[in-house]
């Protein structure tokens, strides 16, 4: 986690409407820890933002970090963007096989709800497995997110 603003002064700045995408440090990213974001930075890559526009090939030959971690990385950061969703269940949403936010704003309400219902409970009897969520979202946290997703999509 980057040093600076405490982390409830950051949790309310990425959790507020009416943003309809939301950016922020690249350690922000699950797994992106102080190793790996200085290896980014150094590459000019500050924020999820520049990760998710930056060409993976280009990212991956200056850091040397493998591919397979960046494409999860730039994924999760394309997903980060989304309302409410960002950095608590990027991660989540993305190991749900839900990789983009175009693929989250196709997504129907209550059929994403009952997948992260049933993956939840599946993933909670694992151990090890890093992408726990703490609560599990409402039906309306999930209309928020595909809507913010749509909100996205339609700006590309």
């Amino acid at each position: 986690m980057p040093s600076g603003k405490k982390k409830e002064e950051i949790k309310k700045e990425l959790t507020k409407a009416p943003a309809a995408t939301q950016v922020a440090d690249i350690e922000y990213i699950e797994g992106i820890g102080p190793e790996y974001g200085k290896a980014l930075k150094k590459a000019g890559i500050n924020t999820t933002e520049d990760l998710r526009k930056m060409s993976l090939v280009q990212i991956a030959e200056v850091t040397e970090i493998s591919p397979k971690l960046l494409f999860k990385w730039q994924c999760m950061a394309d997903l980060f963007r989304v309302r409410r969703a960002a950095e608590q269940y990027s991660e989540f949403i993305f190991e749900m096989g839900i990789e983009t936010t175009k693929e989250l704003s196709e997504q129907k309400p209550e059929e994403l709800l009952n997948k992260i219902q049933n993956f939840h409970k599946d993933v909670s009897q694992k151990s090890g497995w890093h992408g726990k969520i703490k609560k599990v979202p409402t039906l309306n946290d999930v209309e928020l997110w595909i809507s913010s997703a749509k909100e996205l999509v339609k700006k590309t």
